[in-house]
């Protein structure tokens, strides 16, 4: 049988843009994204585990790996691997640990509760540095974002400012971490460190932080991801 998956979007965005990868979907199994409303980390982690298949892959992008990461530890019976695209475990960092910094973070909760609309086609365009495909597609990648004044939006910045990496470590599932080599967010020096955990790594030339953009080349590196997982 086809095993199921949960689908975790990053900040900001609407999980119609898993379709890109659905769409180059061959294996069958139940494909799910849920809208992350919560504005709080735990809650969502806890909504979440009340609807999930008995057991299921789960991809977290970013921001939704943080919650994913919260999610395979909290219920590891019912995550048979945990998946992470362009996702840093302490997304704020230090001077050891590859991060943007908590000014930065803390410069653009601000700007989200002055200047929304601003402030998000900012962060837009930073995630599109370095991609070319993506930036050639900039107005379509527009339409997929939430409406800037969602309420939960500036609430679920500040979960970016947590240290997870305590909690990946504890992951007992399989797990891998997905890097595009030319995103200017999450770089791709820590898989070093990820390694160091035992969680699989890879950097993908020559994409940039939004990877579920590239639907076909993603769908299929999931799909033989599972059958590496069952082997």
């Amino acid at each position: 049988m086809a095993a199921d998956w949960l689908f975790l979007t990053g900040w900001g965005w609407k999980p119609v843009i898993w379709q890109r990868i659905w769409r180059h979907w061959e294996k069958g199994g139940n494909l799910w994204a849920p809208e992350l409303r919560s504005t709080d980390l735990l809650d969502q982690v806890d909504l979440l585990a009340k609807h999930l298949p008995e057991t299921c892959h789960v991809v977290g992008w970013s921001l939704g790996g943080m919650v994913a990461m919260h999610l395979a530890a909290r219920y590891p019976g019912r995550i048979k691997s945990l998946v992470l695209l362009a996702c840093n475990p302490w997304f704020v960092g230090d001077d050891i640990w590859p991060g943007v910094g908590s000014d930065l973070l803390h410069g653009f909760i601000t700007g989200m509760q002055q200047q929304p609309e601003q402030q998000q086609q900012d962060f837009l365009a930073w995630q599109c540095l370095g991609d070319r495909e993506l930036r050639r597609g900039l107005p379509g990648a527009a339409s997929l974002l939430v409406p800037p004044r969602s309420s939960y939006l500036s609430y679920q910045l500040s979960w970016l400012a947590w240290d997870a990496r305590q909690i990946l470590q504890s992951c007992p599932q399989p797990r891998l971490a997905l890097f595009g080599k030319q995103d200017r967010l999450v770089p791709q020096q820590l898989s070093g460190a990820l390694v160091d955990m035992g969680v699989v790594c890879e950097v993908m030339e020559p994409l940039g932080h939004i990877l579920p953009w590239h639907g076909q080349v993603l769908a299929q590196r999931l799909q033989r991801w599972s059958q590496e997982v069952c082997l």
